[in-house]
């Protein structure tokens, strides 16, 4: 595997256009301290500036550049349904929400990432189980808590 080496750190590094262990550039750029600040650069998405990143390309980093806009303005209907139900005060909705529209946007996000063949099934299905898993402990702990604050003396 090629390497190259750091000016700043000293190490061996995959090549590229910052460094791998400490984050300076590679290719340093003639122009004083606008280019050292890496202000044009993003680490989710490479087009955005840095002092306006962008909630999509943070969340859903591996998102096509193309999905993006479409994956905003799910992302904000979500938001302004949301506080609409909050407003009116609709419990069974704001759940209902809040649990399957986030749930399948972000499906949708693993589908269009095509991350189904970048990692093996049984890892996919690990992690589901985890958090299913992990999300009925919650809630069996969280119940009997609960019970237990309200039992009269």
């Amino acid at each position: 595997m090629q390497t190259a080496r750091c000016s700043i750190c000293e190490q061996n590094v995959p090549p590229g256009a910052f460094c791998g262990s400490c984050g300076a550039n590679l290719s340093p750029q003639r122009g004083g301290g606008a280019a050292r600040l890496r202000m044009r650069t993003y680490a989710a998405a490479p087009g955005e500036a840095v002092l306006r990143p962008s909630v999509v390309s943070s969340l859903l980093p591996r998102l096509p550049r193309l999905s993006r806009p479409t994956f905003r303005a799910v992302l904000v209907g979500l938001l302004v349904a949301l506080v609409t139900v909050a407003v009116l005060r609709w419990q069974a909705p704001l759940i209902a929400i809040s649990a399957l529209g986030l749930l399948m946007c972000f499906v949708i996000y693993l589908k269009d990432s095509d991350v189904f063949t970048d990692l093996p099934l049984g890892s996919l299905l690990l992690a589901a189980m985890a958090g299913a898993g992990l999300g009925v402990g919650w809630a069996r702990i969280s119940r009997h808590s609960a019970d237990f604050q309200h039992r009269p003396q």
